[in-house]
């Protein structure tokens, strides 16, 4: 440990030990539930860090801070395992060596300057003259700098090597006009954009040329990232999953390393005055409508290190305001120029977005539940539904899978001679479908499919309970849209951890639940348990999907996924056949899992999904450098 982080150490044990003394600390310990439960609820951080004085004492909560602000040693571990060694260094270029000139593009860096720091702006220099592709030029707009060793410093790297160019402003502008000066002068095929302090890896540039000559007619292509403190550490790696959406229209995922198709940026108009700090953001939302996904190209690997200095984004969100707004204008111009009919609002955590979108009419919904005996898991599932449906065009059709217990029979009689009439303005039904038949969750779900009058499937456990009024619509608002095959929601054990925020295939034999086991109250992998996102599959739990694309697939699979994986199955035939899955956090229900039937994972069933859906294990949302024996987006080590 460096000397000012020996300080900040001792200072916080100062405080810590100072609260210890406090007389006011018994009161503390005492009321802790209460503290941790109804007062710190809404605010994870905190929560986790009072869990942490609580259990490991002001130690405990010392090692914590330092892991956040001084970086993650799992993280150093990986960074000396991927080292860039002298043999893949010779290996990447004799790889680039063996291009052919087309193949072998100039790459023009985007590079504006304002008053940046001497060390970061220097570092940020020698990162690109670093580089093992060599076909690159560096286009410099400094923005009237005050500082006054930034133009000498800058003319200097143009002296020393010819392929750094820059322009001075005579008027001081903006990040939009300086950025836009450099894309004017660009004469590369392809553009890539850096930050003046960031740092790229030496390889950067030749991993960029190596995916162009795997997808030559990629329009965008992007990179991991990871930060950087100011004393050249570098932790909080974010390893993205490839190009989703839905993601991107709940936040900036991409950020760099990213490269255009210089002809394209251009087209779209580049960079808009008006939208400083998400003008990224603002950039790729326009690329995004005048390409095609399969031309946005992820690079999973760290080429860019983005500096956590004060005052920046990188080291807190809220440090520019004024970047969340023009974040909302792009959004919501966006949703303007696609005719989607919603809103812009705030997400679950800071940066985060939600696009509520508006739904079309008031479609039926049919929500399926399959169910045998246990009466009060029913019972408890239809009263939520009834208490805690804000959407209330919908019909429920009960399966009764061979039901034999008097109480279920009393349930049931219940339920029978409800009355048949309207909630609110909208019809309410209810039918009872009884299938004395071995189980088979497939056939179950297929059978009550061919019965529903909804245009909207809901496939739902019986022991499950709705805790936000908004599941049923929020759920709908995505399986209106025509390319969304399925959506999922975020199922909760009874202790308020997680049970499901998506599917992640490869994990385990066939897949795995994303976040499982986390707090309710965590956004998971950078947001990811908290935003609406694109995933390869989501749980029959609790799944929404359109009745006609239903039964054109055919349903689920009754012959070779009689309970496990049929859900997952179903996500990947209709990824398969180009369709979306959406998850969303909005949609919360409490799940007993599995408490009518147990949970059997059967050989037979995870052979065939390894021999049906071999590629599908590699899931394209879900970074390769994660770790795929664990649900919690650990690090690959």
């Amino acid at each position: 440990m460096n000397v000012a982080s020996e300080r900040r150490a001792r200072y916080l044990q100062d405080q810590l030990n100072a609260v210890i003394r406090n007389p006011g600390w018994r009161f503390l310990r005492g009321c802790r539930d209460f503290l941790a439960i109804r007062l710190l609820g809404r605010f994870p951080r905190c929560r986790k860090m009072l869990g942490v004085l609580l259990r490991k004492g002001p130690g405990g909560v010392i090692r914590c801070l330092r892991e956040r602000s001084f970086g993650d040693h799992k993280y150093e571990e990986f960074l000396s395992k991927h080292a860039l060694t002298e043999q893949e260094i010779g290996r990447l270029n004799a790889a680039v060596a063996a291009l052919s000139d087309a193949q072998r593009p100039l790459i023009s860096i985007i590079f504006p300057v304002y008053n940046t720091p001497r060390e970061p702006l220097q570092q940020a220099l020698a990162s690109v003259r670093k580089q093992l592709y060599a076909n690159w030029e560096l286009c410099v707009v400094d923005n009237m700098s005050t500082l006054d060793y930034v133009r000498p410093l800058l003319e200097q790297a143009a002296r020393d090597d010819p392929r750094i160019r820059v322009h001075f402003r005579d008027n001081n502008g903006n990040i939009c006009r300086s950025s836009q000066d450099a894309l004017d002068m660009a004469r590369g095929p392809f553009v890539a954009l850096m930050d003046s302090d960031d740092v790229i890896t030496p390889d950067a540039l030749a991993q960029v040329v190596l995916a162009l000559t795997r997808h030559p007619d990629a329009d965008v292509l992007y990179s991991d990232h990871d930060l950087m403190l100011m004393n050249g550490r570098r932790v909080g790696p974010f390893f993205k999953p490839d190009w989703s959406p839905d993601m991107f229209l709940s936040n900036m995922y991409v950020c760099h390393l990213t490269v255009f198709r210089t002809e394209l940026v251009r087209k779209i108009g580049g960079f808009r005055v008006g939208l400083e700090g998400s003008q990224d953001y603002d950039m790729v939302l326009r690329l995004e409508e005048q390409t095609q996904a399969r031309k946005i190209v992820h690079i999973p690997q760290v080429l860019y290190s983005w500096r956590r200095v004060p005052g920046s984004t990188a080291h807190r969100y809220d440090a520019k305001p004024f970047a969340d707004v023009a974040a909302r204008r792009a959004l919501t111009e966006a949703l303007q120029r696609r005719g989607i009919e919603g809103t812009v609002e705030s997400g679950l955590m800071p940066s985060l977005f939600r696009i509520r979108r508006k739904i079309k009419g008031e479609p039926l919904v049919s929500i399926l539940i399959p169910f045998r005996d246990r009466a009060e898991l029913l019972a408890r599932c239809l009263e939520s539904i009834r208490a805690r449906t804000s959407y209330r065009n919908y019909e429920l059709l009960l399966i009764d899978n061979g039901s034999r217990t008097p109480e279920m029979a009393r349930c049931l009689d219940r339920v029978r001679r409800a009355p048949v009439g309207r909630v609110g303005n909208s019809p309410y039904r209810v039918k009872v479908l009884r299938v004395d038949e071995p189980f088979n969750y497939s056939r179950l779900n297929n059978l009550a499919a061919r019965q529903a009058a909804g245009e909207h499937l809901l496939l739902l456990n019986n022991d499950t309970e709705a805790l936000a009024d908004e599941w049923l619509s929020a759920m709908l608002e995505h399986s209106q849209r025509p390319e969304v095959g399925a959506v999922g929601a975020k199922l909760l054990y009874p202790d308020g951890r997680v049970q499901h925020a998506g599917v992640v295939m490869g994990i385990g034999e066939v897949a795995g639940h994303a976040h499982r086991m986390a707090p309710d109250g965590s956004p998971g992998y950078y947001g990811c348990a908290a935003m609406i996102r694109n995933v390869s599959a989501v749980t029959g739990a609790c799944m929404m999907t359109r009745r006609a694309l239903f039964l054109e697939l055919g349903g689920l699979n009754e012959t070779e996924l009689a309970v496990a994986y049929n859900d997952v199955d179903y996500c990947l035939r209709l990824r398969e056949k180009g369709f979306l899955i959406v998850y969303t956090p909005y949609a919360r229900l409490r799940h007993y899992e599995s408490a009518t039937r147990g949970f059997a994972n059967n050989p037979r069933e995870s052979a065939y999904m390894c021999r049906r859906w071999p590629a599908a294990l590699q899931d394209p949302y879900y970074n390769p450098n994660l770790n795929q024996s664990a649900e919690d987006f650990s690090l690959a080590l």
